[in-house]
């Protein structure tokens, strides 16, 4: 049974997270990702338990929710693309409670243990997590097309399943797996297409020096390292930005104008699924535990002029800041990206030439796109019909979605199915041995 932290000091709840990322980083199975996300699930509705009685230190416990989410996502950023969890993370609203869902959540925990033990596959419990708001498992047979699970407790007849909640759930889910397939959607709650441009640019990332400043700041308080004319990367131990910005400010005074800025405490009010959490961060253990908690904060400057450069009939201009946009120009042309990858740049250390050569190979591939005169990035038909389903039970029952090249597919399971067709097979092994042995 779930206890309450009411009693736990903040000192303890730290502590609790420090144990937490040495078991993080033993994980290599997918029986140990499923029982850290258990354990963080606990601590969770042990915080709400708490917070819910109005016992305990409260900003304390809310925090250690907070983080302990973090620690979620950074599982996902583990055994996912980082596209896919930016599709998975396009649902609006906020990380629901647990402790409100009393039986339904306990049902999914139920399920992710099954789906484990008779697939292997590693499963992510997506109501633990702030980037995951597809479904409430994520089974990962494919980092870069999972299945999606909706658990129910309770399921009607399948000519029902389109309608209402349970409706824009599936719709939600198949579309987006329809995307990820490669398939130009439209995703039930948007009005755009979705058409995905696949690319094989594989990003270079300054750790290198993240790690060296973290490592400074852990010994000295305080650690910089300038990468160029236009970048620098600094780290301080200790919260109070204004004195670090006070403290930069002859550094930064050298940079060209305008220049970003942004810093490792980002990443911790994100829920869009584009930057990952500290904790994956390559660094060593006790200085990826400093920024992950906030006790050290890394800085990073980079100067739009970075980005802007050119060759022989392209080149890339910088528009901001309010709205901040990237155009890569291919003659005459010109193809215009979000700040994303600014940020990937800021908050997520990518190497400036990395991010100009997968702006210019994305670009280039857009061109070819539409130069082929490819219908998909105009108009896509509506889906009609239903979709196929293979109906196995209804009393606490499982939906897991997939896509394939034949389509949609919904496969429906009672909780207790898969247990009793285990022992069946366990049965018949059972037998069969000994009847060799006979």
């Amino acid at each position: 049974m779930t206890r309450e932290l009411s009693t736990v000091t903040p000192a303890e709840l730290r502590r609790e997270r420090r144990r937490l990322l040495d078991e993080w980083d033993a994980v290599d199975s997918a029986t140990k990702l499923l029982e850290i996300q258990e354990r963080i699930a606990d601590q969770i509705q042990g915080a709400e338990q708490s917070i819910k009685a109005m016992r305990g230190d409260l900003d304390a416990l809310r925090s250690h929710i907070k983080q302990l989410r973090l620690y979620a996502d950074g599982l996902a950023w583990r055994v996912l693309h980082p596209h896919v969890i930016r599709q998975l993370s396009k649902n609006a609203g906020d990380a629901p409670s647990l402790i409100e869902q009393h039986e339904a959540f306990n049902f999914v925990l139920r399920s992710a243990r099954r789906h484990v033990e008779a697939s292997g596959l590693p499963v992510l419990i997506a109501d633990i997590t702030n980037v995951i708001k597809i479904g409430d498992l994520i089974v990962v047979a494919d980092p870069e097309l999972p299945q999606i699970v909706e658990c129910k407790t309770r399921l009607g007849h399948p000519r029902y399943w389109m309608q209402g909640r349970i409706g824009r759930q599936i719709s939600r889910a198949l579309g987006t797996l329809k995307y990820l397939s490669g398939k130009p959607v439209k995703v039930h709650g948007e009005d755009h297409v979705r058409v995905s441009v696949e690319s094989q640019h594989e990003p270079e990332r300054n750790w290198d020096a993240v790690g060296t400043c973290v490592a400074a700041a852990l010994d000295h308080g305080y650690g910089s390292v300038l990468l160029s004319d236009h970048e620098l990367v600094s780290a301080f131990q200790g919260s109070h930005l204004s004195e670090a910005f006070d403290q930069l400010a002859p550094s930064t005074r050298e940079l060209p104008q305008p220049f970003f800025a942004g810093t490792s405490l980002e990443p911790f009010d994100r829920s869009d699924g584009l930057l990952p959490p500290p904790i994956v961060w390559p660094l060593a253990p006790a200085g990826r535990f400093a920024v992950a908690e906030g006790e050290v904060i890394v800085i990073h400057f980079v100067s739009a002029r970075a980005f802007e450069r050119g060759g022989h009939e392209w080149r890339i201009q910088v528009t901001g800041p309010d709205p901040c946009y990237v155009s890569v120009f291919l003659g005459e042309e010109e193809y215009r990206f979000s700040d994303r990858f600014i940020r990937d740049v800021l908050y997520a250390f990518e190497t400036v030439d990395s991010c100009v050569t997968g702006l210019l190979t994305c670009a280039r591939q857009v061109r070819d796109l539409l130069a082929a005169g490819d219908e998909t990035l105009i108009e896509v038909a509506p889906a009609s019909g239903k979709p196929d389903v293979v109906y196995l039970g209804s009393q606490g029952a499982v939906l897991r979605f997939a896509v394939g090249q034949s389509g949609d597919a919904i496969t429906v399971s009672s909780e207790g199915l898969l247990e009793s067709v285990q022992r069946s097979l366990a049965e018949a092994n059972a037998k069969d041995s000994a009847g060799e042995s006979g």
